[in-house]
């Protein structure tokens, strides 16, 4: 009688894996991030060669970089926790990692398929689609998202992260061939909410000058940024109101622009104060809609507004609503038109054009620029009548 002994295809590759020789000793290298070093003892040259055609080819490559990358991980956990990275800004580091061990340019399926373990072994629950022409990456996310592909999976949502690889139209390029997905009770859901800003190295910022007009005179302030937030950004998806106008700005950006501002605004009444704030941000920057600067729709952070040279209402809204936030911190709404966006103000008193909401009113104070300057409660031309709805409400006692 002859026995036939079955053996699983993931069992036999890690019994190949295990009877591979060690790893070459190396010079390890240094990655640089956020001012936080992270020894790489591993490099894209100890990695196995090969093409990712499909799911075996990819679980090959996350078995081998599993068993070797121990110290790295453990760096990154130590950089997560110290520097209290939010989820967006742990996945700009897991981006970094990635393209040093399986760079982006030579190999677009291996630098992906990397990145997929990379957030698994920091807790997410993250998803491969491998197509004949396409390798997409998911994460199980519940958040609003609105300029990104998703699936869903057991009634659970997973967001695609590459999305933007690909013109943000992450079709499959063909017939799927594989899905690599590996489940585990222990994952955590990505978030795109993001309540802090690591501190980054002064080293890191450079002055740009803001110049704007109020009460007929020529202001100018001098601010700190960081250009490498532009790249951190870049990617970041369209997602609900609340998001975008929560992120927070880095603390030397804030510091140099507050201060100068807070001075300006000494023995101004809430009324002027608004006023001044709405010049600033209608005048310091060119208007300019999404598609013709990014070709798609894009909503900036409070701190990317201040560094890009155009922008739009939605952009301009956000630095306002911090701007009012941070210097008196007045309850506020967010007022959506079918292609306007705008911020109220409780100012105490009801000014001019306001809106009724929870019993409050709220002085609609325009941040975009017009054909004319228009004071608190004065609001664009032939809009009044038009309908529009409370996106996002702000009281003071909501603070992150």
């Amino acid at each position: 009688m002859t026995l036939r002994l079955t053996i699983s295809p993931r069992i036999l590759l890690l019994a190949c894996l295990l009877a591979s020789p060690s790893l070459q000793a190396s010079e390890p290298s240094v990655l640089t991030w956020l001012g936080r070093d992270i020894r790489m003892d591993l490099s894209a040259s100890d990695l196995p060669a090969g093409p990712i055609r499909g799911e075996a080819d990819a679980l090959a490559l996350v078995d081998f970089v599993d068993r070797h990358d121990a110290d790295i991980l453990q760096q990154m956990q130590t950089i997560r926790e110290e520097l209290g990275l939010c989820d967006w800004l742990q996945y700009q580091l897991i981006r970094k990692v990635a393209d040093r061990l399986a760079p982006k340019q030579a190999d677009y399926y291996r630098y992906t398929t990397v990145k997929y373990h990379l957030l698994r072994a920091s807790g997410y629950d993250p998803m491969l689609v491998i197509g004949a022409r396409r390798i997409l990456l998911y994460v199980r996310s519940p958040d609003p998202v609105y300029n990104l592909s998703y699936r869903m999976i057991d009634d659970r949502q997973y967001v695609c992260l590459n999305a933007h690889d690909y013109g943000f139209q992450p079709g499959t390029g063909g017939q799927e061939n594989d899905v690599l997905r590996e489940t585990s009770p222990r994952t955590r859901d990505f978030h795109y909410a993001i309540d802090r800003m690591p501190v980054f190295p002064a080293s890191a910022y450079e002055t740009l000058e803001l110049r704007f007009e109020y009460a007929r005179k020529r202001e100018t302030l001098q601010i700190r940024v960081n250009p490498e937030l532009k790249s951190i950004f870049a990617n970041y998806p369209v997602t609900d109101y609340r998001n975008q106008f929560n992120i927070p700005v880095s603390h030397e950006t804030a510091e140099s622009l507050l201060g100068q501002l807070r001075n300006r605004l000494k023995g101004m009444d809430l009324h002027h104060g608004i006023s001044y704030l709405q010049q600033f941000t209608r005048g310091a920057f060119p208007f300019a809609r999404d598609t013709e600067v990014f070709g798609r729709e894009k909503r900036l952070s409070p701190e990317e507004t201040l560094m890009y040279s155009n922008s739009d209402c939605e952009d301009r809204s956000a630095l306002f609503f911090w701007l009012v936030r941070e210097i008196y911190d007045r309850p506020m709404v967010v007022l959506s038109y079918e292609d306007h966006v705008t911020v109220a103000v409780d100012m105490g008193e009801q000014r001019g054009h306001s809106i009724q909401y929870n019993g409050k009113d709220y002085t609609i104070c325009e941040p975009t620029p017009q054909r004319i300057n228009l004071p608190p409660g004065r609001i664009i031309h032939g809009i009044h009548d038009r309908p529009s709805e409370v996106s996002y409400a702000y009281e003071p006692a909501q603070r992150r």
